[in-house]
Formats: C-alpha cells, sequence, structure tokens
C-alpha cells in the first residue's frame, strides 16, 4: 500500500530536489506541473539580483514599501514569499529602482518557454510576479533590471512550494495511475510537438514569399511571423511560442543536418 503522506520542511523546493523527493526524473516533474498547472516560481538572492518599478505616484509606493513588514536584512514583504529592498529613486523619471529577493512567479509565457527547453530558458526572463499570498497592491509585478543584474543573483533551477511538492507526490502515488501519468508526458510532448509544427509551417509559407529570409535573417523571419500573426493564429493573433524561440527554430532548420545510427 503507498503511504500518501509527505513530510516537507522547507516553504519550497527546486525541481531537481523534488524529483529526488519523490522518485523521479526532473523532466516528469516539469511535464506534470505543466499539465496540471502548478505554479514554477524563481529564486532570487537579494545581493545581485535588481529590478526596476516604474510608478504613478513615488512617494506612495515608497509609503506603501516602507510599512510593509521587514526581514532581518531591511527587504520589504510584498507578498508572503517575495521581498524587495528600494535602492534608489528617480522622481523625475518616476521610476524605483530595488533589490529582490525571495521567490517569484513565472508569468505564463516564461513557464512555456521554461518547459518547451525542459528545464532551460531560451534567454533571462524579465518580468515575474509575488509568489504567496499578497502584502502589496502596487507590486503586480516586477521587472527585472538587467542594466545592473547580470545574472549572478538569479538561480537557473525552478522551484514548487511545499504544497504543491505534496500534490505532485499524490498525482504519482496515488490520484492518478501509472498509464493516466505516462500519459501525461506524452500528451505534453505531443502538445509542444503541434506548437513547433505550426510555426515551422508558416516559417516555410513566409520563406517561400520571400527567400532572402535566409539562416541569418531568423530573427527578421520571427518579427515577420510576429507581425502577421492574426493571418495564421485569428483566434488568439499571436504565435503559440515566444520571440527567442521561434528565432532558434528557424536557426535550427536552416543547419545542415547530421544522422547517426543508435
Amino acid at each position: 500500500m503507498v503511504n500518501n503522506t509527505l513530510k516537507l520542511h522547507r516553504t519550497h523546493y527546486s525541481i531537481s530536489e523534488a524529483a529526488k523527493i519523490l522518485g523521479c526524473d526532473e523532466q516528469d516533474v516539469i511535464y506534470i506541473a505543466d499539465e496540471k498547472d502548478i505554479q514554477l516560481s524563481l529564486r532570487m538572492c537579494g545581493r545581485w539580483s535588481f529590478s526596476k518599478h516604474k510608478v504613478r505616484d513615488v512617494d506612495s509606493f515608497i509609503q506603501n514599501i516602507n510599512s510593509l513588514k521587514k526581514d532581518k536584512d531591511g527587504f520589504s514583504y510584498i507578498s508572503e514569499f517575495s521581498l524587495i529592498k528600494i535602492n534608489e529613486v528617480k522622481k523625475d523619471k518616476k521610476l524605483v529602482l530595488a533589490s529582490t529577493k525571495g521567490y517569484f512567479q513565472m508569468p505564463p509565457k516564461v513557464k512555456s518557454d521554461f518547459v518547451f527547453y525542459e528545464g532551460q530558458f531560451p534567454e533571462y526572463p524579465s518580468l515575474l510576479s509575488p509568489t504567496g499570498t499578497t502584502y502589496s497592491e502596487m507590486v503586480k509585478y516586477i521587472q527585472i533590471d538587467w542594466k545592473n543584474d547580470d545574472g549572478f543573483g538569479y538561480e537557473g533551477d525552478a522551484y514548487l512550494e511545499r504544497e504543491d511538492v505534496k500534490k505532485l507526490h499524490l498525482i504519482l502515488n496515488g490520484d492518478v495511475s501509472n498509464d493516466k501519468y505516462k500519459s501525461l508526458s506524452i500528451a505534453q510532448q505531443e502538445r509542444h510537438a503541434t506548437k513547433r509544427n505550426e510555426i515551422l509551417s508558416v516559417a516555410l509559407y513566409l520563406y517561400k514569399e520571400d527567400m532572402a529570409y535566409r539562416k541569418e535573417n531568423a530573427a527578421a523571419l520571427a518579427d515577420l511571423i510576429f507581425s502577421r500573426a492574426e493571418e495564421f493564429w485569428p483566434d488568439k493573433k499571436e504565435p503559440p511560442l515566444s520571440h527567442p524561440i521561434i528565432s532558434k527554430l528557424i536557426s535550427s532548420i536552416f543547419k545542415k543536418p547530421s544522422f547517426t545510427k543508435n
């Protein structure tokens, strides 16, 4: 009989830690988290990670952040698991620069890229959202300040909340049969294959229209796909993948293929 109880003591666990706890592959955690719409977050260290906030009323924003509960390092809790600390204020530009600390949720597009690349990012994400219970209505998201943040304060691994690790444990061991669990990964792969095929079909169609879009112009062809997206995706009016992924996908189809026998 399977024991579905799982004692976890930390608020968050990385995907690699969750996979070890659950006794499965990291890719399995990613697939099921995506299938079950489970939140994935990134962790910011606070020392080398920065954000910038364009605000309507600088004084009100500062007053709000300073009124929040703080940790021992002076960071304000904008939510249950997300913190910021104001470093610089540019009143003339209505801009507040801050350090970021804790866990921040991936928006849908960022999560889609992360899942598509099976735990990797084609580029660093720019927008993230606070996680857990919200404490400040003035900070709906943070914009990473890459001008000052060189990536040292950003951890590449994704994190899950404790309750979500427990949810995955139930899915793997109780609520979902092995056959259904296997079908999740297969369905996930098929869904991503469909997105890739859609992009490639459109790219080939546009390439036939203008043969000038060769390998060195992959980004230009990606721009064209976005500008004419409504023709090919009339419902959503945008491609199913992000611009960086589409650019890389287009570049790959112009490379010389090489096949080896297993």
